[in-house]
């Protein structure tokens, strides 16, 4: 028994490790950030997995694609810039960003079928930050609601725990390099999202916790 509580704590320990691990960090990052490099954020590539929602067609699940690449490109810009306040890290508007890809008839919402580092080149900075996303569904809002709403009736006694979760949230922020295509910096992230807490509010939650590893640059 006693063996079996020591096997268990071990593993509990190295879960809770795997699921704080730290960034990557290049050396050349911070030489980059000291002399002042610009770096620009791209639009989200994201991909879906999971039940599709009953209720959507393929032409509006394609319209949420295309609205949510642009508004957490748009949040991510947010808490980058506000952790790097005081950095001499230059950081593009994403307004300059999408508007110079757009000139250049690039695809904002076909981002990932480009290389990071041209489009470094074609926005003129130094590095860019690549976010992904993927996002698993596995319940409706109104099923996960439903779910809440009877664990609440049940009490807090019950034996039974059924996760109210509607998708999964997992998130990856990598920089590169402009002129060799190099990692600079690459973080992973998870989260869970549910009808109380929609996607958009998990992706915002990763936002903050990843730009804070990103420290003092």
């Amino acid at each position: 028994m006693k063996f079996t509580n020591i096997f268990f704590a071990a593993f509990i320990a190295i879960l809770f490790t795997s699921c704080a691990s730290r960034p990557y960090i290049s050396p050349d990052l911070k030489t980059k950030a000291q002399k002042g490099a610009t770096m620009a954020i791209l639009p989200y590539s994201i991909i879906f997995e999971g039940r599709l929602p009953r209720n959507m067609s393929p032409e509006q699940l394609e319209a949420q694609d295309r609205r949510e690449r642009l508004a957490f490109q748009q949040s991510l810009f947010y808490q980058i810039s506000s952790r790097l306040n005081g950095s001499n890290i230059r950081l593009q508007s994403v307004a300059s960003t999408n508007s110079k890809l757009s000139e250049l008839n690039l695809d904002l919402h076909k981002i990932e079928n480009y290389k990071p580092e041209k489009l470094a080149e074609k926005l003129g900075v130094d590095m860019v930050v690549v976010p992904n996303l993927i996002k698993h569904r596995y319940l409706s809002d109104e099923a996960s609601a439903a779910i809440t709403v009877a664990s609440v009736m049940i009490g807090s006694g019950s034996v039974l725990q059924v996760n109210p979760k509607t998708n999964d949230v997992k998130a990856s922020f990598t920089i590169i390099e402009a002129n060799n295509g190099n990692v600079l910096w690459s973080i992973k992230r998870k989260n869970a999202a549910d009808w109380s807490r929609p996607v958009e509010n998990a992706l915002d939650r990763l936002h903050v916790r990843m730009s804070r590893k990103l420290g003092k640059l």
